[in-house]
């Protein structure tokens, strides 16, 4: 008989910890529409991938601070995608600043197997733009700050990432792993007053036509 998980966590609940069985999952299901249980053969690899969870929780935090303070790296773009519901129109919008000098990028398309999903299309295509842009320039680390959590979690295996299933978040996924540099993402909360994430968000509004 095949090895059943009997250990889980839930993503979106760090703070509760480890259930043991699927039993104690579907309870807390009856009482919360927000869950996201990930399942592990081992008490050990659900206590590895806690700690490993609430690690990128802290960091998240800190990194945060550091953005609202303005301590940015050499190398950092910010990038946010939009779309135009009238037109169906996806596009992108931000900027990559390296060593001082100022880039932006922008783009827009209306490719209707891309424009299904909608203005997730503008942030991961804003992704790409922005490492194509510094593999341009000749850049070997990159400090990528997005609000879209896919951004990140289409780049990583395991429980902690998400699984691509499109065509454009596999071509997403495979274009990350191939590029030639050093990738930092840094999640940051969209239409919170971060100046530099409201101004891609500008950006890729005017890419597709919203003013």
């Amino acid at each position: 008989m095949a090895a059943k998980k009997q250990f889980y966590i839930d993503m979106n609940h760090l703070e509760d910890g480890i259930y043991q069985g699927y039993a104690s999952c579907e309870q807390v299901k009856k009482t919360s529409k927000k869950t996201n249980f990930y399942g592990f053969y081992t008490l050990e690899e659900a206590k590895r991938a806690l700690n490993e969870a609430l690690k990128d929780e802290s960091n998240e935090i800190q990194n945060d601070t550091k953005v609202r303070k303005k301590e940015f790296p050499n190398t950092y773009a910010f990038t946010d995608g939009s779309y135009n519901p009238k037109t169906m129109v996806y596009g992108y919008g931000g900027f990559l600043v390296h060593d001082g000098c100022r880039y932006e990028l922008t783009g827009s398309g209306n490719d209707a197997d891309i424009a299904g999903s909608r203005n997730v299309a503008g942030e991961v295509l804003g992704a790409m733009a922005a490492v194509k842009k510094a593999m341009e320039l000749g850049i070997k680390k990159l400090t990528l700050y997005y609000d879209y959590e896919g951004i990140k979690k289409w780049t990583i295996q395991g429980p902690m990432g998400w699984k691509a299933n499109k065509p454009l978040t596999q071509n997403y996924k495979r274009f990350i792993e191939e590029a030639d540099i050093d990738i930092d993402f840094i999640h940051v909360k969209g239409h919170s007053d971060i100046p530099g994430n409201e101004e891609a968000d500008r950006l890729a509004k005017r890419a597709v036509g919203i003013d």
